[in-house]
């Protein structure tokens, strides 16, 4: 809960769990001309530009006027971006793009 108290998004569309979500569509009134849309979307995760979201959180952080907390965040953020491995069988490797 550390980067939760540090980053603050207002964002109405975000959900905290699938739990929030279902109750949450459970509320909307919807007619026939409304459409529900869901998306699965594949390899996401490797997708993410990772110097994009690393430099997107920092200047995020920032506006805390907390430079240990922001550093310490974006060095843990870049770890995980950064070392994307994935264990299959017998064999671990990098995920990457292609």
């Amino acid at each position: 809960m550390l980067l939760i108290n540090h980053l603050h998004l207002n964002n109405q569309y975000n959900t905290t769990n699938s739990n929030t979500l279902a109750n949450d569509l459970t509320k909307p009134k919807i007619n026939s001309n409304h459409r529900l849309l869901t998306l699965d979307i594949e390899d996401l995760y490797v997708n993410i530009p990772i110097d994009e979201a690393i430099n997107t959180t920092k200047t995020q952080l920032a506006k805390n006027k907390d430079s240990r907390t922001t550093n310490q965040i974006t060095s843990l953020l870049e770890v995980i971006l950064k070392q994307n491995y994935l264990s299959f069988k017998p064999k671990s490797t990098k995920q990457i793009k292609v």
